[in-house]
């Protein structure tokens, strides 16, 4: 039986960027520099258009150009910027929605949401029909027809 001997090896991402030269991070710097100069306001803009919420449009912003120097220090090619910048950014949109969002409710408050105790009574109510429609079998006839009428048709005697 043959065994397998596997050597503890550097994470594939650091061997990558110690492979490049400083010549190489530095263009990629400039790249990313120059694109963010460019391509900022307008990344923005989208990104407030499509979240209304300036800081996430800040953030997805500042994540989009981390994500492209990330990917061009993995020597990752881009042919268009803006087109490339453009795709991340709508994946980060999309990721932002998809996240759940927790609610404060001091922010419910203030919006007027209202904290509701006045349905205990018909909490009971509802338990105690639930006890009575299981009780209705073991009724004479005569009983189980006015009970089933009452609780589960939900139906008034004339007495009422």
């Amino acid at each position: 039986m043959a065994r397998i001997i596997i050597k503890n090896k550097k994470p594939a991402l650091e061997q990558e960027f110690k492979t490049l030269s400083k010549g190489e991070i530095t263009s990629i710097n400039r790249d990313v520099t120059n694109a963010h100069t460019d391509y900022n306001q307008a990344l923005y803009k989208r990104a407030l258009f499509k979240t209304s919420d300036v800081d996430v449009s800040q953030d997805l912003v500042q994540k989009t150009f981390l994500k492209i120097l990330l990917y061009l220090r993995k020597r990752g090619k881009i042919k268009t910027m803006r087109c490339f910048l453009n795709h991340v950014l709508k994946d980060l949109i999309v990721d932002e929605y998809r996240k759940r969002k927790a609610t404060s409710l001091d922010v419910l408050l203030e919006k007027g949401f209202e904290i509701g105790f006045e349905d205990s009574e018909n909490m009971i109510n509802i338990l105690d029909g639930k006890k009575v429609i299981l009780l209705i079998p073991l009724l004479p006839e005569k009983y189980r027809v006015i009970m089933r009428m009452r609780y589960v048709q939900c139906l008034l005697t004339l007495q009422q």
